[in-house]
């Protein structure tokens, strides 16, 4: 439709695959997850920093550590591109964006945050948007 996708995420290669362009954001992964989290954020803010010139939207695939330094980023006033995250799982166990949330000390805030900052949340299925109104 004319429109130039960029892909930015810790599992990538720097590259071009398909005509979009990939970008790696280097994370720690031996020390944990609280030093792996911390280090995406790290990667992606500087990442965003240099780079949100380049683009219209920032799309985010779950309500993780992507949305959550968008989120940051925005509330600090350094990033101003509109945010569309999607939330990937509704239960509340496992690798539910939601049992992401529980686990992380403050996550009320988060919440806030994310209220505050994400201009949109593409709900997937109705079991997803039930569970986050709740």
């Amino acid at each position: 439709m004319g429109h130039r996708v960029e892909i930015a995420g810790h599992r990538l290669r720097n590259g071009v695959r398909e005509n979009i362009r990939l970008h790696r954001l280097k994370v720690v992964y031996r020390l944990g997850r609280g030093v792996r989290g911390l280090t995406y954020f790290f990667s992606l803010a500087r990442f965003l920093l240099a780079n949100q010139r380049r683009y219209d939207v920032i799309y985010a695939r779950f309500l993780g550590e992507a949305t959550i330094t968008v989120c940051v980023l925005k509330a600090l006033g350094l990033v101003r591109l509109p945010i569309v995250s999607v939330p990937g799982a509704a239960g509340k166990q496992g690798k539910s964006d939601f049992a992401f949330f529980a686990s992380i000390p403050g996550h009320p805030l988060l919440v806030h945050l994310i209220n505050n900052h994400c201009e949109c949340i593409n709900f997937i299925n109705p079991q997803i948007e039930s569970a986050l109104r709740s």
